[in-house]
């Protein structure tokens, strides 16, 4: 049985690295190659749009018809042409990207270029993780409630007894329903079988605003 935990990457150009058994088309590695921080225009009609939505108010409310017939005129029909930064055959790869089940792309760990993992190596590499039981424990129930609970009741008392000035509250109190953290890992790209750096994203987790406010 192949040890999919154990295995290395292979740089396939400047920026582009594979780990396991990934095969990309050549537009898809070009798309790769704009990195993960490139923002794709959205392929839609500006001008249909702002003019659907101006028709809808329109209806709603008679009496401004007149006005957002100027509107409309000045700002949809005068505007500057929509214009993409990416040819269409690449937008066609871009989605191919995103639907595709069998792979996993990520930054590599210190921003040394994108990594295309296929899934079953990515789970391989980031159980090879958890399964370290000194540094994780499985637990027998989940203590998101628990713990936002705790970190609630924590707050208040602190905001009670003065102990967090007036200002700040509303930037440590909790709000709306927590979520879950979000494990995931960064492929070492830079080390020999790639071995993953474990990432836990708290965003929305009870401890975010406490640690925002502390940091």
């Amino acid at each position: 049985m192949h040890d999919w935990a154990q295995t290395a990457p292979i740089q396939v150009s400047n920026s582009v690295f594979i780990v396991g058994n990934v095969a990309l088309e050549r537009d898809e590695l070009n798309i790769l190659e704009y990195g993960l921080n490139s923002i794709p225009s959205k392929m839609l009609s500006m001008k249909n749009q702002l003019k659907a939505d101006l028709e809808l108010t329109a209806d709603r409310y008679p009496e401004l018809q007149m006005s957002l017939g100027l509107i409309r005129d000045s700002i949809v029909y005068n505007s500057d042409p929509f214009s993409l930064n990416m040819h269409r055959p690449q937008y066609k790869s871009l989605n191919n990207l995103k639907q595709r089940n069998d792979i996993v792309v990520k930054q590599a760990d210190k921003g040394q270029g994108i990594v295309v993992m296929s899934r079953e190596v990515y789970e391989a590499k980031t159980y090879a993780l958890l399964e370290d039981k000194e540094s994780y424990e499985e637990l027998s129930e989940n203590p998101m409630w628990t713990t936002y609970e705790t970190i609630r009741d924590e707050i208040k008392d602190l905001i009670k007894t003065g102990s967090i000035p007036k200002e700040y509250v509303s930037r440590i109190r909790l709000r709306g329903r927590p979520k879950l953290p979000m494990f995931y890992i960064l492929p070492k790209v830079h080390k020999k079988l790639c071995p993953g750096r474990p990432i836990v994203s708290g965003i929305g987790h009870s401890t975010e605003k406490p640690s925002k406010f502390l940091d």
